[in-house]
């Protein structure tokens, strides 16, 4: 909501090591440069880590909602796909808040996606939409690419 904090424990952080090892970060091994939500829309924010040889960062939104706005989050909960295929919609969901706080979990032939195809190694991110008859309204969700070949 404009004008209050996100909560940091909502934010997922990982730091991926030079062997490519991940490891989800405890909310106190980083800092963000601000929680405030100052704007409907997309916040942009920076989380900083420093693994021991150099700090780090990587950026990320919090959705901005006026008090009282409705809202959709989209949240995907599936396994990492091959890169060049398709990921299953029905590994996403998608559900409706509304400006009271009331949430219902949207069916899968409710909402749209951009894409279901990953193309890239790593964080891919799509965009889900729905329409509660106002307009509108999306969220994104990364699903992770994998290089499911053969090696030799």
């Amino acid at each position: 909501i404009v004008g209050k904090d996100y909560a940091k424990a909502d934010v997922k952080v990982e730091y991926t090591d030079g062997d490519g090892n991940k490891t989800e970060l405890n909310v106190a091994d980083w800092r963000a440069d601000s929680l405030r939500i100052t704007t409907v829309g997309d916040n942009t924010f920076t989380a900083t880590f420093d693994p021991g040889d150099g700090e780090l960062t990587a950026t990320f939104t919090v959705p901005g909602i006026a008090d009282g706005a409705a809202r959709i989050t989209a949240d995907y909960t599936g396994a990492d796909i091959n890169i060049g295929e398709d990921y299953a919609k029905s590994d996403v969901t998608v559900k409706y808040i509304t400006g009271d706080g009331t949430t219902t979990t949207i069916g899968t032939d409710d909402f749209t996606v951009n894409s279901q195809r990953v193309t890239a190694v790593g964080t891919n991110t799509f965009t889900a939409s729905y329409d509660p008859g106002t307009g509108a309204l999306t969220d994104t969700f990364n699903v992770t690419g994998i290089d499911g070949g053969a090696g030799i």
